[in-house]
């Protein structure tokens, strides 16, 4: 399961976000995965936006079947950090693009299986976690900090085929 959602907030809701995660501690180190990746990202816990910002997402699409949200954060890279190609430890993961003027020249989609999904704000990607999945790199034009949302969920009684949203 690959699903895209395009402009699921509002205009407003998009551009507070933007502006608090531009505001965030961020650190480098490696991604909060199990094992460990080898190559680090700029990490946030997203203290005090993530919760909100799931709900806003969730019923935006109105996402039926979830479980529980695993675990939640921010990863960002810039040019020259090669990201690695993974899966994740749960049912399905979502990520959302926040970036108000992020431009598609500069890259940083993510792969999904064989399909790129670009990097678009406002953006918001949601696929099963038994597909392997990779960051793509960021233009050396960019001198932006890519920055994603993610949110590692289990479905009720762990079928992802039950889930259901709208478009």
């Amino acid at each position: 399961m690959i699903e895209i959602f395009d402009n699921v907030l509002s205009d407003s809701e998009t551009a507070l976000i933007d502006f608090r995660i531009s505001s965030l501690k961020w650190s480098y180190r490696h991604q909060p995965v199990t094992p460990p990746l080898v190559n680090k990202h700029w990490y946030s816990d997203g203290e005090g936006l993530l919760d909100d910002l799931f709900e806003d997402l969730t019923d935006s699409i109105n996402l039926k079947g979830l479980d529980q949200v695993k675990s939640s954060y921010l990863l960002a890279h810039t040019y020259g950090l090669e990201q690695q190609a993974h899966y994740d430890a749960c049912d399905f993961s979502m990520i959302y693009y926040p970036s108000i003027d992020w431009k598609p020249e500069w890259g940083g989609g993510t792969f999904v299986g064989d399909t790129l999904v670009r990097y678009k704000s406002n953006r918001l990607l949601m696929f099963s976690c038994d597909q392997l999945h990779q960051g793509q790199p960021v233009s050396k034009h960019c001198q932006e900090l890519r920055p994603i949302v993610v949110f590692q969920c289990n479905a009720k009684n762990a079928m992802v085929e039950r889930l259901s949203w709208q478009k």
